[in-house]
């Protein structure tokens, strides 16, 4: 199964490599195309049958908005982007990857879609397209729907709203660089931000309702763990060894679907050696259909956690009996639920981010505040849950415990340190003593991380990781002039409440 799993992997990503490379070539045509026309008008696909034949209908369109966002020409782009958005919402976004049996050509046409929106969403904003930004990524949420594949399938709509959302919140705060008091806790960018950011929220929900973040998440309820629970005491003792839950051992099992697995281990010669379950499942003393859901979950679950699984694995003596990994999957329910809420919180967080490096520190702190309070009863009530199942089983996991302990808040805690990172760094280079008010403040934020012992010591800590990403960053670039985009032409004070005032107009109205 090891080896089943290594070549299913190289495979795939021969096949992913290839599809990346049509994809870089088409982007790099259109780029060229925009650039080298001169004429006011590009040929359409009709004038040129021989790239009509291979080419899609929004294709020329796509040039012009191009061609347009190349000369900072906003209004160019606002005359062409209803009628390219007519043409190209039918193209699917959604994939089944290579590895997983995704066929290449359905897997080329749903990667162009995807960095033509990606494309998009980054330059819009530079534009003061802030409305457009958001309905362009509104369309990508509608777009998921079209013709999804079979079996596993991957969506990138989380980067293209991250990237949405990052370029609008940076575009206002550029607009607002200059509005004194105005920018502001208590000034009008204050409420400005807040509905971006309920706006970009409630179509982040949306998403959030059709996307499964851990299969944990459909055995929730009692009356579907019940189920798991009782598969794994029945049959876990001689099955759920340490080499059969290696890794690559267990996506072997599932690329191969756990029937074809135990009909396959039924017919080896093997039947004084084999488990309890292969010697039912021979027999037909089981509900097939049920125990082939239940040691689905198992797998997959733990495939999903594997760190997790490995400090259950070598902090508790629970560990020792296959019986018992039930105690692991019901802690992981907790931490499931943790990350779903804290998956709905994600726009907000990204938001806070963005303040962080842009130095706009007393709004981040009031962002800080707002989240604390929309989310400290519900921290509140998972510390509890998790605290029951710690005295139930007699089981401490550190990173579960870890995750819960974080309340939703010390992800914003690191985006404020790993932001002051590149003043500290830009001082060090300078020669500047320790007395810099930049290392002041890198210390303070760094301070309160380094107090909580995190993990257990398999893994560096989460920021310092971040930390160290940032610190790179000011190797290769001058961070703070890459984080200080410049301000849109026209994007003033009036012309950003006339866009707020539109907001759910759809684009062209």
């Amino acid at each position: 199964m090891i080896e089943f799993d290594r070549r299913r992997a190289l495979r795939g990503h021969v096949l992913e490599l290839g599809v990346s490379a049509c994809v870089e070539t088409s982007r790099a045509a259109r780029a060229l195309a925009a650039v080298l026309t001169t004429g006011p008008e590009l040929p359409s696909a009709e004038a040129t049958p021989e790239r009509a034949a291979h080419s899609p209908a929004w294709e020329p369109l796509l040039v012009r908005i191009e061609r347009s966002i190349g000369r900072g020409d906003a209004s160019g782009v606002r005359s062409v982007l209803p009628s390219f958005v007519g043409l190209f919402r039918t193209e699917p976004l959604l994939y089944c990857p290579p590895s997983d049996g995704g066929k290449p050509h359905e897997v080329l046409r749903a990667q162009t879609a995807l960095h033509v929106l990606e494309d998009m969403l980054t330059r819009l904003p530079r534009l003061g397209l802030l409305r457009e930004t958001f309905h362009l990524t509104k369309l990508a949420r509608q777009m998921e729907w079209n013709n999804p594949p079979e079996g596993r399938r991957v969506s990138s709509f989380d980067q293209l709203f991250r990237t949405a959302l990052n370029g609008v919140v940076e575009t206002l705060l550029s607009a607002a660089a200059d509005w004194g008091e105005d920018a502001g806790p208590d000034g009008p960018l204050s409420g400005m931000l807040f509905q971006l950011a309920e706006a970009f929220q409630e179509l982040w929900v949306q998403h959030s309702q059709s996307l499964r973040l851990s299969v944990l998440e459909s055995v929730n309820d009692d009356d579907d763990w019940e189920p798991v629970r009782a598969f794994v005491k029945k049959y876990g003792s001689d099955l759920f060894t340490v080499p059969f839950l290696g890794l690559s051992n267990m996506r072997g099992i599932l690329a191969r679907g756990v029937a074809a697995w135990l009909d396959h281990e039924v017919e080896r010669d093997e039947a004084d050696k084999r488990p309890k379950l292969i010697d039912d499942w021979a027999s037909g003393n089981l509900d097939r259909n049920r125990t082939t859901r239940a040691a689905e979950v198992v797998l997959q679950a733990l495939v999903e956690h594997y760190e997790e699984y490995r400090d259950y694995n070598t902090t508790t003596t629970q560990s020792d009996y296959g019986e018992n990994i039930h105690i692991l999957l019901d802690f992981l329910r907790v931490k499931v639920r943790y990350d779903r809420y804290a998956w709905r919180m994600r726009p907000l967080a990204l938001a806070h981010e963005v303040l962080c490096k842009r130095g706009n520190d007393s709004l981040a702190a009031k962002w800080r505040e707002f989240i604390a309070d929309k989310t400290a009863g519900l921290a509140e009530d998972l510390a509890d849950r998790l605290g029951a199942l710690e005295t139930r089983y007699g089981v401490k996991l550190r990173t579960i415990r870890d995750r819960v302990e974080e309340r939703f808040l010390l992800p914003l805690e690191i985006d404020q340190a790993a932001a002051r990172v590149a003043p500290a760094a830009e001082a060090a280079r300078s020669g500047e003593g320790e007395d810099n008010p930049a290392f002041a403040r890198l210390t303070a934020a760094v301070e309160p991380l380094a107090d909580n012992v995190s993990g257990v010591g398999l893994d560096v800590p989460a920021w310092v990781r971040r930390l160290e990403e940032a610190m790179r960053a000011t190797k290769t670039r001058d961070a703070t002039e890459a984080d200080e985009p410049r301000p849109a032409d026209g994007l003033n004070f009036e012309e950003l409440r006339r866009q707020l005032a539109d907001w759910d107009k759809p684009i062209g109205e």
